[in-house]
């Protein structure tokens, strides 16, 4: 199942679990967990008085009473001191704990705060390079739905460098100026006509081409995948794609998909521009040049930024609709 960055505030998650960080001797805390336990009620402050944590790496499980969430783990988290205790290390760990046991409880989907960010110190950017990492190499071996769930925009976290690079690409392609129209035909027939070079290039036989211009997105999707002789699962996951909806898109030939579904395909099967813009084609869509979504996929396409957790990154950081399901 997929990876989400959402912001919002975490009681109000519909999911099987949400971790909540704690005190060790599990009183009140600041931040998320005063939250946690002001909207969930009574009944889990009663419930938290009568537990103990036997060990620091204990995860103590309570139902979520008044919250959305089924269940709720409460961990404790390390406190930064200047990267110099492994204490990174041990908040990889925490991650882990976490989502190993929601796996073994057969939950489908977790929440989580980004963890020691708040009056444990750690620096965000570390916080949220270790959440991110963390989660991503879970969810491709495992089933199950995670959610990182900021709560602020403050959490910075893709590098300055890309940051950069992107705003000034996309910078660049909204502000080049407007061709006429006999510009645009000139341009828009030229396009047409390297496309056609293209497919003749690569298609053999008219009977090839004419099957190849017919096929739906769900044919031309699992022929690129039988083509780099992919797995299916290495394919969902790499897209952070659902395996249900991967499997409504394998045995629905006429499947409609989203946009973002369709370019996260295109990230996990490394195609070129143009390959993508095929793949998009089969769907109904295309890349525009005056929309940052259509832009930032461009870009990541172009310079072959094939991880879709990065460019969700990229995404989430211009309040971009991200991809995956």
């Amino acid at each position: 199942m997929p990876f989400e960055l959402i912001r919002q505030d975490i009681t109000q998650l519909d999911v099987d679990v949400i971790v909540n960080a704690v005190n060790s001797d599990l009183s009140l805390g600041r931040g998320v967990d005063y939250r946690i336990q002001d909207q969930a009620g009574d009944y889990l402050r009663e419930t938290l008085s009568h537990l103990t944590f036997h060990h620091p790496n204990d995860i103590l499980v309570t139902p979520g009473f008044d919250l959305n969430t089924r269940l709720i783990y409460h961990t404790q988290t390390p406190q930064w001191q200047g990267g110099f205790n492994q204490e990174m290390d041990e908040l990889i760990k925490v991650y882990e704990r976490c989502l190993y046991k929601a796996v073994e409880m057969n939950q489908e989907s977790i929440a989580f705060p980004l963890l020691s960010s708040g009056h444990h110190r750690f620096p965000k950017e570390k916080a949220i390079q270790i959440a991110m990492s963390t989660i991503q190499r879970f969810v491709l071996r495992h089933d199950i739905l995670v959610y990182l769930v900021l709560y602020d925009e403050t959490a910075y976290f893709i590098s300055q460098k890309l940051n950069m690079l992107v705003k000034n690409y996309i910078h660049d392609r909204l502000e080049e100026p407007e061709m006429n129209l006999r510009e645009m035909r000139v341009n828009l027939a030229h396009r047409d006509e390297l496309r056609t070079r293209r497919s003749y290039s690569r298609i053999e036989s008219l009977d090839d081409l004419l099957e190849h211009m017919e096929e739906t997105f769900t044919q031309r999707l699992l022929r690129l995948i039988d083509e780099r002789q992919m797995i299916d699962s290495h394919v969902y996951r790499a897209a952070n794609i659902d395996r249900r909806l991967f499997s409504k898109i394998r045995n629905n030939i006429h499947y409609q998909p989203s946009k973002p579904t369709v370019c996260a395909f295109a990230i996990a099967l490394k195609l070129n521009l143009d390959e993508t813009k095929d793949l998009l084609q089969s769907a109904g869509y295309s890349l525009s040049s005056s929309q940052r979504f259509d832009l930032i996929i461009e870009y990541c396409i172009r310079y072959k930024k094939y991880s879709v957790f990065e460019v969700n990154e990229v995404l989430f950081d211009f309040q971009q609709p991200l991809l995956g399901s």
